[in-house]
């Protein structure tokens, strides 16, 4: 339904527009690495769940006001997020870990920062290479 609404308003490419002159180049690549890094970071914070039933429809959207195959960001919403490893709070089985005591939060903050950028560039790359650059 949200997909349907922006994209009857015009909001869709408004988004669109916004994305690529925000991230300031016009390469896919670039922006796919881009939106898998903000949709991993903010399942640091937020639920995963609720990211991807928000976001889903927005990128759904945005790949449509970009002229992408649809299927490409949505991939990367729901690949991106289910990669919450740095912060007990991210994801129940984080705030199991936490809670034995062996791991400290700044241990879990470096080790999973280092999995969300690794993430990140698989998820993105591969979403690049397998969608984006194809179309």
């Amino acid at each position: 339904m949200l997909g349907i609404v922006l994209k009857e308003t015009g909001a869709s490419k408004i988004l669109a527009d916004t994305i690529v002159n925000y991230i300031g180049v016009q390469h896919w690549l670039v922006m796919t690495l881009v939106l898998t890094a903000f949709i991993i970071f903010l399942t640091e914070f937020t639920s995963n769940t609720a990211t991807a039933a928000l976001m889903t429809p927005i990128f759904i959207s945005v790949a449509e006001g970009l002229d992408l195959p649809p299927v490409s960001l949505a991939a990367i919403v729901a690949c991106s997020a289910s990669c919450a490893f740095m912060l007990p709070i991210a994801t129940p089985p984080n705030a199991i870990v936490f809670s034995t005591g062996y791991i400290k939060q700044s241990e879990m903050v470096k080790v999973g920062f280092i999995l969300n950028i690794i993430s990140t560039a698989v998820i993105g790359g591969l979403t690049y290479f397998f969608w984006i650059n194809w179309h």
